[in-house]
This record gives structure tokens, sequence and C-alpha cells, in this order.
């Protein structure tokens, strides 16, 4: 009898679906209601790796071997905005193999840069800026019913311009002028980035195509949001959605380093608490993650987090160096939420005294922070 149970033990091992046999793109769809990874193809992946057909064969056969079944086509990065007939054919083609698609815009270098991280951020309070950042999102508006709002939406610029608005305690859009609380620069930059949120983003890609919904990425901050411009409460009530920054570096790198390993799990919580069920999604980054071990464990915080999406950024990347994972991740778990009536006690939480020193630290390194 027992030599019976152990054939049949180790026929049914055999027969079972070895990795190599396991068809994982249907697997990834037929498992999507209960986890979904996801891609960005950058502005400039859409223009390498995306302009043709072929390219475009090419990028889903590695999306499918890799379980991605969500892609996101990004319109705008770096002062680059992709081409439309890139964009539709892109976006048509993952249509027709069955991938979810959506749209991405990442606003750095719009307009008038800024006076500290001069490379990459904008001033804001420069009214041809908020021009340029309306039309960014009217073109997107225009191709995508969803647009995720990777994690540079925020302002350090101190100019002479900028300089007299938070003295005068006051945000001008156009014509129109809305009072700041008080006459620091997160009091201003905070009203700023709402005000901007409101009119030049979520009014304008909304006038263009009334279906389009907005997502607010935050990068992996805790209590230095405020201090460039997010204003986690009020953005969060104002966008249609928002995701999480969960990226973990390694520990000893000397410039991203230095900072609590478990710190994505904890933001995921945090603000999932905030969101409630507007909370979607957990970001992850190859970004000074040399080890295997780091690399792989902002998905493990994402998940135990119960993160909604999980989506990786660039494909492009991952692409050219055989990766399997990207710089952003969308990981689907029912909910990553806690109950919304937890929300205002969540955002009010203080931050655990192992990382405060830390994020004092990264918030004296005035110019050189990297949003997560």
């Amino acid at each position: 009898m027992r030599k019976c149970f152990i054939l049949a033990l180790l026929a049914g091992f055999l027969a079972a679906p070895t990795h190599a046999q396991t068809n994982l793109w249907q697997l990834a769809r037929d498992s999507a209601a209960v986890h979904r990874f996801s891609t960005l193809f950058t502005a400039q992946d859409v223009r390498d790796s995306l302009s043709s057909d072929a390219a475009s064969d090419e990028a889903i056969r590695w999306c499918q071997a890799s379980g991605v079944t969500k892609v996101y086509l990004e319109e705008f990065r770096d002062g680059y905005q992709a081409d439309r007939a890139m964009l539709v054919r892109a976006r048509d083609h993952f249509l027709a193999q069955g991938f979810l698609v959506s749209g991405c815009v990442t606003t750095t270098r719009v307009g008038k840069p800024s006076d500290h991280w001069s490379s990459e951020i904008s001033c804001y309070t420069d009214p041809a800026t908020q021009d340029h950042l309306q039309s960014v999102f009217e073109y997107a508006a225009g191709l995508f019913d969803e647009i995720m709002i990777d994690d540079f939406w925020f302002t350090d610029c101190t100019c002479s311009n900028c300089e007299a608005a938070r003295r005068s305690q006051a945000v001008t859009l156009d014509s129109r002028t809305y009072p700041v609380s008080g006459d620091t620069w997160s009091d201003y930059r905070g009203e700023l980035m709402l005000r901007l949120s409101e009119d030049r983003l979520l009014a304008a890609a909304k006038n263009v195509n009334p279906k389009a919904r907005l997502i607010i990425k935050y990068p992996q901050w805790y209590d230095m949001f405020q201090e460039r411009g997010y204003d986690v409460t009020r953005e969060t009530a104002v966008f249609d959605r928002i995701w999480v920054g969960t990226e973990t570096r390694d520990y000893t790198n000397a410039q991203w380093g230095h900072t609590p390993q478990y710190e994505g799990y904890f933001l995921m919580r945090w603000l999932g608490g905030i969101g409630g069920e507007k909370c979607g999604g957990g970001g992850t980054t190859g970004l000074a993650q040399r080890s295997t071990l780091t690399w792989n464990k902002p998905g493990r915080q994402c998940w135990p987090a119960r993160a909604n999406p999980c989506c990786s950024i660039s494909a492009g990347f991952i692409m050219r160096r055989g990766r399997l994972t990207s710089k952003r991740c969308e990981t689907t778990f029912p909910n990553c939420s806690q109950s919304p009536a937890k929300s205002n006690a969540a955002s009010r939480r203080a931050l655990p005294p192992t990382n405060r020193p830390t994020a004092v630290r990264r918030m004296n390194r005035a110019s050189s922070i990297m949003p997560g």
C-alpha cells in the first residue's frame, strides 16, 4: 500500500507542469484578478523600441515571456514628446494582442528650469511653463483614458518669481489667484502644485477626454513630501487614483542608500490608508540596486503591503539588459488600503523614531533628492 502511494505521488509530481512547460502569459492573464504585473515604455522607448510593427512585436514577445499583461506608453519625459503616430500604432498593436494599455507623463524638463535641480525640475510659477504643462496633458488625454504621472510632479525652485509669490502668499494661474495659508516654501509649493493639478492637469485632460482618469504616483519619501509640494492628503482627494513609490536601494549606496530596507512596505501601508479605494499600485526601480536581493525587495514589500498594481520602468532599460523586472511594476491585490475611515488618522501618524534621522538627512540634501 505504501509503495502504491509513493508511486502515485511520484506520477503526480512528474505530471505537474514545470516552469519551462508553463505558459506564463496565459497564467498571468488568468491570474490578473489576483496579481498583475505591468511595465512602462518611456517616451524615448516608444521612439527607440516601438517605432515599427516589427519592433512592437519584439516588445510584445518580451512582455508575454515575462508575464506582463498591462503596458504604459509614455507621451512626455525630459522635454521630449513622443510622436502621435508612433503612440497610436504601438497602442493599437498591444491592444490587438490582448494587453491593457494606458498612458503616462513624466514632468521633467517642462519649460523654465528650476534654479535648484535644473536638469530635471521646472519652475511652475512661470506662466509659460504652466501653459506648456497643460498642453502636455491635453496631448496625452487625446490618446489614452488613463494617464499615470510618474513621481517628478513637484518643484524645488526658489527663483525671484517664486520668492515673490511665496512672500505674497498667493498662487496665480492666469487671472485667478489663490491664497496660501502660510509663508513657508512648503505652504507655497503645496498650494501651487494642488491648484496646478486641478486646473492644468485634471481639468485640462478631462476637457479633451471626459473619460480621462489621472493617477498621481508619489515618490518614496515620507515626512519630506511637503518640502517640494506634495500634499498627500489634498492631492489624493482630487486625483482619480494614487500610486506609491516602494523603491528600495542598496543600503550601502553612497548617493541613494542609507534608508531603512522596510520603507517601501511602510509607505505602501501609510499612503494606502490615506487613499482608501483610490490606492492602486506600487512602483519599483532598478536604480542603485546591484544585488539580486535588493532588486527583488521592492516587489516583496509591495505584495505584503497589498499593493493593487505593481509597475516597472522602463521596459526598454530591462529589455536591453535582459532583466525580468523594469523601472516600475504594477501588482494587483484586491484592496491595498486600510479602511477609508482610518485615512485621516493615518495621515497624521508620526514617522517612527528609527526613520527620522534618515528622513532629516535626506531633506537636508536640498537639490539632490531622486524621486522614488
